[in-house]
Order: C-alpha cells, then structure tokens, then sequence
C-alpha cells in the first residue's frame, strides 16, 4: 500500500472503550483505510464497530470497541496504524 501520510488518526480511550478514528481527504485514502480495516480485523475474533461519516470534504471513519475487557484493541489499532504507515496519532 503507498504511503498515507496524509490520513490523519484520533485515539480516544475511557475505561472499556477505545477508537481510532481516520480522517481522510479523498475516495482513494477512504479505500485504502477500508481495505487495511478489513485485512486486519479478518486475523481477530474481536471485532470493532466502523461508523463512517461525511464531514464536508473530509470523511471519519471510527473503529471502535465496547467492553473492551482484555484490553484487544490495542493491538488492533496498532495494526491498522503500521497497515496504513501512519507513525502516530492525535
């Protein structure tokens, strides 16, 4: 996958609950989140929540997990963030 850069990522955590959420500018880096969400959740038996929004010229797209008990999403979205070349987030 070609450098995404330019996809920014949020993480918010509160006791159970944790997300990750991308901020894209276009259809091609909508795509390629899309893609590495589902090449990473495919290797896990917990598996997130996505919502997707429109925001004007930008599009959230937030991987969440409820009753996050085990502490899995970590892993996941750490996963997401290397599929996706991104080195940190907000």
């Amino acid at each position: 996958m070609e450098s995404t850069n330019t996809i920014q990522a949020i993480h918010y955590s509160e006791e159970r609950y944790s997300s990750l959420t991308f901020i894209t500018k276009n259809k091609n880096e909508i795509q390629d989140v899309n893609t590495a969400i589902k090449k990473v959740t495919k290797a896990h038996t917990f598996q997130p929540r996505v919502c997707i929004t429109e925001k004007g010229e930008k599009t959230e797209i937030n991987v969440e997990f409820h009753d996050d008990y085990d502490k899995e999403a970590g892993v996941i979205f750490d996963e997401l963030m290397c599929e996706l070349n991104i080195k940190n987030c907000m």
